[in-house]
């Protein structure tokens, strides 16, 4: 029987100076994860984009300009005890921006979309 390929989980994009990363996932799921936090701590922080959020091909000049953009679109939503984003956030975080492999894998369900979902998910394994 013939098999057809099936695309694997892969980093389409990572850069430590601009402390940004890109995973597809291969069930669909594009999340980007990037540095946030003060001039104490940072910490990588990863989301979960839309469809309309897809920039595109990582082969085009434009894929930079449009990924920096929502980059900061992700670090403007922080706030002082607060995400504006925090509906879309994945925990555990994707990467930690020192290393671009997954840290828990190449499946996203071993990842959840809010914290309280994470947390249930820790309570039951």
């Amino acid at each position: 029987m013939f098999k057809f390929y099936t695309p694997a989980s892969r980093v389409v994009y990572f850069h430590i100076g601009k402390e940004i990363s890109l995973h597809n996932f291969k069930t669909g799921e594009w999340v980007i994860t990037v540095m946030i936090g003060n001039q104490h701590i940072e910490v990588p922080r990863s989301y979960i984009l839309s469809e309309s959020e897809n920039p595109g091909d990582p082969r085009l000049p434009e894929f930079e300009v449009k990924l920096e953009s929502l980059a900061n679109k992700f670090k403007r939503g922080i706030g002082f005890r607060s995400d504006s984003n925090a509906h879309r956030a994945v925990f555990p975080g994707v990467c930690d921006l020192s290393s671009p492999f997954f840290r828990h894998g190449e499946d996203f369900s071993n990842y959840s979309i809010s914290f309280e979902e994470y947390e249930k998910k820790k309570k039951s394994m």
